[in-house]
C-alpha cells in the first residue's frame, strides 16, 4: 500500500507541469471573445454581425498561447464545454502560437467543403480552406478581416451546397397494375413476395369496413354542438351589445340634463355653442333609443346570421355615437365649469376693488389728498365688473374673456394703493435724506482738501431738492407713474452728486501717484538712451545698413516722445496741484504721457531682440560653415580609406579643388564687416549643398561596394560548399575553372569600380551550383536505379528533385510557403481511426469525437504539418495534428 502511494505521488509530480500549463477553457460569452486584444474595436461590431450566419454561427476565440497543448484538443474541449450544436462553428486564434483552428460537426457542411476541393480528407480540406482565405489577410497583420474573409467563404460554400442539393418537384410514376394473383390464404405468405412487400401492407383495414351509420350520427352531433355553441356566444355578445348602448343612453340622457339649464336663457357665444352641442345629444338620443327598440326583438340563438348582423350594425352604431358623444360632453362640461370658474372670478376682482377703493379713501382721509387719479381708474375698473356681472348670467363664455382682461388692471390698481404709504413716507424721508448726502459730500471734501473745480455736486442736491414740489402734487391726485419717475430722478441726483465728488477725490491721488512714475522713467529713460545708442552703433559697424535702418528710426521716435513728455510733465504737474485741482485736465494729458511711454518700451525691447536675432543669426551662418566642412573632410577621408573608385569623376580629388575655395571665401566673408544676411545666406546654402551631395554620392558608392564584397563573399562560400558536397561523386575541374574566369571578371570590375556590374556577375557562380547539383542528383538517382531491382512507386516516380536543400515536392502539391515538409501523399497521417471516419467528421485520437478541426500554419521553419496545412514563419511548429494553420 506505501509502494502505491508513493508510485501515485511520483506521477502526479510528473504530470503537474502539463497540468499547470494547460491552457484554461474561458467561459462562453457572445460569438467574438477576443482575450488576445487581436481585432481593432471599430472592428468587432462587423465581426459579430458576420458571424450569425443563415446557416452557420460561428464562435471566434482568440487567447495569448495554447501552452503546449494540443490545438485539436483544446479546440475540441471548448467546443464541447460551451455546448456548440450541429450547426455551430468554433474559430480559435492563438496569437503567440501564430495558429489558426476552426472546429466544426456538422456533416452536411463537411459535405460542402468535400464538394468544394473535389473530394479529400477533411482536415486537409479545412486546412487548405483556412490558408486560401485566413492566411493572406493574417500576414499582414489584420486579424479581423482574416476572419471575415473565412466566414464569409463558409456562408457562401454552404449556401451554394444548400441550394444545389434541394431537389426539384417531380411527380411520382404511377405504379403498374399487379398481375391477377390468386388470393393467398390467411397466414401464408407465396414465394415472390419478400420482407418488403410485407412491410408495405396497410396497418389499419380499409375504410369500408367502417360503421358509416355511426359516422353520419358523429358528425351531425358535432355540427349541431358547434351551431349550438357558436349560437350561444353570439347571444352572450347580443346582450353585453344592448347593455353597452343602455349604459350609452344614460350618460347622453346625463349630459342632456347638464345642458338643458342653458337652452333658450343664453346668448352670445355660450347660446351658439349651447344650440350645437343641444343639436348633437339630440340625434345621439334619437340613434341610441332607435338602436335600444331594435335590441328589444327576440331573436332565437340558432338564428346565426340574423344575431352576427345584429351585433355588427349595433357595434358600429355605438361605435360612432360613442365617438360623437366623447367629442361633444368636454364641450358641455365646459359651459357649466366656464359658468362656475366666472363667478368665483367676479368674487375675486369685487374682493380686490372693495379692498382698494377702501385704501384709497383711508389715505384721501388721513392726508386729505383727493386722489383724483386712483379714484377714477378704481371708478372705470368698478363699471368694467359691472358689465362682467351682467354678462355672467346670459354668456358666461364671453364673460370668462372679460373677467380674463379685467384681472391685470385690478391687479395693478390693488397694487399702486397699497405702494402709494410707502410714496408718501419716502417724500417725508427726503429731508432727512437730503441732509445726509450734504454731510457726506462735505466729509469727502474736507478730508481731501476739494476744490471742486470743474465740478459743482450741490447744484444736483438744489435740484433734487426743488423737484419735492411737483412729487408732492402728484401725490396728492395719486399719479403713480409720475410719482415712479419724479422720485427716480431725485435719487440720481444724489448719487450724481455723490459719485463726481469721490471721482474729484479719486483723480487727486491717482494723477500724483502717475506723476512720481513719469519722473522716474523719465530719470531711466537717460541709461537706457545710451545702451540703445552703444547697441545701434554696434549694429552700424557689424552690418550693412538695411539691417539696422528701422531701429535707428523707431530710437529716434522715443527720443522725441520723452523729450515732448519731459516738456509737457510740469504742465500736468500745475494742473493737478492744490492750488488749481484741474484733476480731469491733468488726467487726459496723464494719459497721453503713459502711452509715449509704454510706446518707447516696446521700442527697446524691439531693438535689443533685433540685435539680439542679428547676432544669432551670424552665429548659426559660422557653425554651418564649420560643421560642413568637417563633413567634407570626414568623407573624403572615408572615400580614402575605402579605395573607393569613382567612375563620374567625383571623388574627393576632384572636388576638393572646387570645395577648397568656396570654404576660404566664406571664412573670408565671416571676419570681414559690414555683413549682408541675404549674401551670406546664399552663400552658405550653396557650400552646404555642395558638401552634402558629396556625402550622399560617398555613401551611396561605397554602399554599391560593401554589396559587392558580400555578394561575392557569399557566392565563394556557397561554391566552397557545394565543391565539398559534390566532389565525390562529379568532376569539379570543369566548374572551379569557369568559376576562376567569372572571379576574374569580377576582380577586373571591381578595380574598376564598376561594383554593381561586379555583384551581376559574380551571380553567375550561383548557375555553376545548380549544374553541380543537378549532376550531382543524377548520378545519385543513377546509382539507385541500378542498385535497386524493385520500382519506388508512383510517388518516386512523378517526383522531381530540384536542389540539395531537404525539400521534396510531392506529386501536385506545391513546395511554396511549406518549409521542410515531408508529406508525399498530399493527405493527412494521423491514426487509424481518422481514415475510419465514415460520418464526415475526424476522430483524432482513440476517443469518439465526432469534432473535425483544420485550418492552416503561418511561419516559416520546419513543421511537421500531417493534416494538408501550411506553415511559414519563423517558428518551429511540430504540434500541427488536426489541420490547423500557424502564420
Amino acid at each position: 500500500m506505501k509502494k502505491l502511494t508513493c508510485f501515485l505521488l511520483l506521477l502526479c509530480l510528473l504530470l503537474s507541469p502539463v497540468m499547470v500549463w494547460a491552457a484554461n477553457t474561458p467561459v462562453k460569452n457572445g460569438t467574438v471573445q477576443d482575450q488576445a486584444g487581436m481585432f481593432r474595436e471599430e472592428a468587432l461590431a462587423s465581426l459579430e454581425q458576420a458571424a450569425q450566419g443563415p446557416l452557420y454561427t460561428f464562435y471566434i476565440l482568440t487567447i495569448d498561447s495554447l501552452q503546449g497543448e494540443d490545438p485539436f484538443d483544446y479546440t475540441t474541449r471548448v467546443f464541447n464545454e460551451w455546448g456548440l450544436q450541429n450547426n455551430e462553428i468554433l474559430l480559435l486564434i492563438s496569437s503567440q502560437d501564430r495558429r489558426i483552428e476552426m472546429n466544426l460537426v456538422s456533416e452536411e457542411l463537411q459535405r460542402s467543403i468535400r464538394s468544394f476541393y473535389g473530394g479529400g480528407d477533411i482536415g486537409e480540406l479545412i486546412g487548405r480552406l483556412t490558408e486560401e482565405y485566413f492566411i493572406p489577410a493574417a500576414k499582414e497583420g489584420d486579424f479581423a478581416q482574416a476572419s471575415l474573409n473565412l466566414m464569409n467563404a463558409v456562408h457562401e460554400l454552404a449556401a451554394e451546397d444548400a441550394e444545389a442539393v434541394q431537389p426539384a418537384s417531380v411527380p411520382d410514376p404511377e405504379p403498374e397494375a399487379p398481375a391477377a394473383d390468386p388470393e393467398p390464404q390467411a397466414g401464408d405468405m407465396s414465394p415472390a413476395e419478400t420482407s418488403a412487400d410485407v412491410d408495405k401492407k396497410p396497418l389499419i383495414p380499409p375504410l369500408s369496413q367502417w360503421n358509416w351509420t355511426l359516422i353520419a350520427i358523429v358528425l351531425t352531433s358535432v355540427v349541431l354542438a358547434w351551431i349550438l355553441l357558436y349560437g350561444m356566444i353570439l347571444k352572450i355578445q347580443w346582450s353585453k351589445l344592448r347593455s353597452r348602448a343602455n349604459q350609452l343612453l344614460i350618460e347622453v340622457s346625463h349630459a342632456n340634463e347638464e345642458l338643458k339649464p342653458y337652452v333658450g336663457l343664453v346668448q352670445g357665444q355660450t347660446e351658439k355653442l349651447v344650440n350645437q352641442l343641444n343639436e348633437l345629444v339630440t340625434l345621439l338620443l334619437i340613434d341610441l333609443g332607435k338602436l335600444q327598440q331594435d335590441m328589444e326583438a327576440k331573436i332565437l340563438f340558432i338564428r346565426l346570421l340574423a344575431l352576427r348582423q345584429g351585433i355588427r350594425e349595433g357595434r358600429l352604431t355605438v361605435a360612432n355615437c360613442q365617438a360623437v358623444f366623447e367629442k361633444i360632453y368636454p364641450e358641455i362640461v365646459r359651459v357649466g365649469e366656464t359658468e362656475r370658474q366666472v363667478t368665483r372670478k367676479v368674487e375675486d376682482l369685487s374682493g380686490k376693488l372693495e379692498a382698494a377703493q377702501s385704501t384709497v379713501q383711508r389715505l384721501a382721509e388721513k392726508h386729505s389728498f383727493p386722489l383724483t387719479c386712483m379714484t377714477e381708474e378704481l371708478t372705470e375698473l368698478e363699471a368694467e365688473l359691472s358689465r362682467v356681472r351682467d354678462l355672467k348670467v346670459f354668456d358666461p363664455l364671453r364673460a370668462s374673456e372679460a373677467a380674463a382682461g379685467l384681472t391685470q388692471p385690478m391687479e395693478k390698481a390693488f397694487k399702486e394703493a397699497e405702494e402709494l404709504p410707502q410714496w408718501l413716507n419716502k417724500y417725508n424721508a427726503f429731508p432727512q435724506t437730503l441732509s445726509e448726502c450734504r454731510q457726506e459730500l462735505e466729509r469727502w471734501i474736507n478730508e481731501h482738501c476739494l476744490k471742486l473745480v470743474g465740478i459743482d455736486p450741490y447744484s444736483k442736491l438744489d435740484e433734487a431738492q426743488r423737484n419735492m414740489e411737483p412729487l408732492l402734487a402728484e401725490l396728492r391726485v395719486g399719479n403713480m407713474p409720475s410719482i415712479r419717475q419724479i422720485s427716480g430722478r431725485m435719487d440720481e441726483l444724489l448719487a450724481e452728486a455723490l459719485e463726481m465728488t469721490k471721482r474729484h477725490a479719486y483723480l487727486r491721488g491717482k494723477n500724483q501717484e502717475d506723476i512720481r512714475f513719469i519722473k522716474q522713467k523719465i530719470a531711466e529713460f537717460a541709461k537706457v538712451e545710451a545702451d540703445l545708442e552703444q547697441l545701434l552703433s554696434d549694429l552700424r559697424a557689424a552690418f550693412v545698413k538695411e539691417h539696422w535702418v528701422d531701429l535707428a528710426v523707431s530710437l529716434e521716435a522715443a527720443k522725441r516722445m520723452m523729450q515732448d513728455t519731459a516738456v509737457q510733465l510740469p504742465n500736468v504737474i500745475k494742473l493737478t496741484d492744490d492750488d488749481h485741482q484741474h484733476f480731469e485736465e491733468a488726467r487726459l494729458k496723464l494719459d497721453e504721457m503713459l502711452q509715449w511711454l509704454d510706446g518707447v518700451d516696446q521700442i527697446s525691447s524691439h531693438c535689443q531682440s533685433i540685435s539680439m536675432q542679428l547676432n544669432e543669426a551670424m552665429d548659426d551662418l559660422r557653425t554651418v560653415v564649420n560643421e560642413s566642412w568637417k563633413q567634407f573632410m570626414e568623407s573624403a577621408q572615408l572615400a580614402r580609406n575605402e579605395k573607393l573608385i569613382f567612375l563620374e569623376g567625383a571623388g574627393p580629388d576632384e572636388t576638393y579643388p572646387i570645395i577648397y575655395p568656396m570654404f576660404q571665401k566664406l571664412k573670408s566673408m565671416l571676419h570681414t564687416t559690414p555683413y549682408s544676411l541675404q549674401e551670406l545666406e546664399r552663400h552658405v546654402r550653396e557650400f552646404s549643398g555642395s558638401i552634402d551631395d558629396f556625402v550622399i554620392h560617398v555613401e551611396f558608392v561605397l554602399g554599391e561596394k560593401n554589396y559587392a564584397l558580400e555578394a561575392i563573399s557569399f557566392m565563394e562560400s556557397s561554391f566552397q560548399s557545394a565543391v565539398a558536397r559534390t566532389r565525390r561523386k562529379i568532376r569539379v575541374r570543369k566548374y572551379e575553372k569557369n568559376y576562376r574566369n567569372i572571379l576574374y571578371e569580377v576582380n577586373n570590375l571591381m578595380a574598376s569600380g564598376f561594383y554593381m556590374d561586379a555583384a551581376e556577375k559574380v551571380n553567375e557562380v550561383q548557375y555553376l551550383i545548380d549544374e553541380m547539383d543537378n549532376e550531382y542528383q543524377r548520378k545519385l538517382y543513377s546509382e539507385r536505379t541500378s542498385a535497386s531491382s524493385s520500382s519506388w512507386g508512383s510517388s518516386s516516380s512523378e517526383t522531381s528533385i530540384w536542389g540539395s536543400n531537404s525539400s521534396r515536392k510531392p506529386s501536385g502539391s506545391s513546395i511554396w510557403g511549406y518549409g521542410s515538409s515531408r508529406n508525399t501523399s498530399g493527405s493527412s497521417t494521423r491514426d487509424s481511426s481518422f481514415s475510419q471516419n465514415t460520418s464526415g467528421g475526424s476522430s483524432w485520437s482513440s476517443s469518439s469525437s465526432r469534432n473535425t478541426s483544420g485550418g492552416s500554419t503561418w511561419g516559416s521553419s520546419s513543421s511537421a504539418n500531417k493534416s494538408g496545412g501550411s506553415s511559414w514563419g519563423s517558428g518551429s511548429n511540430n504540434n500541427n495534428k488536426s489541420g490547423g494553420s500557424n502564420w
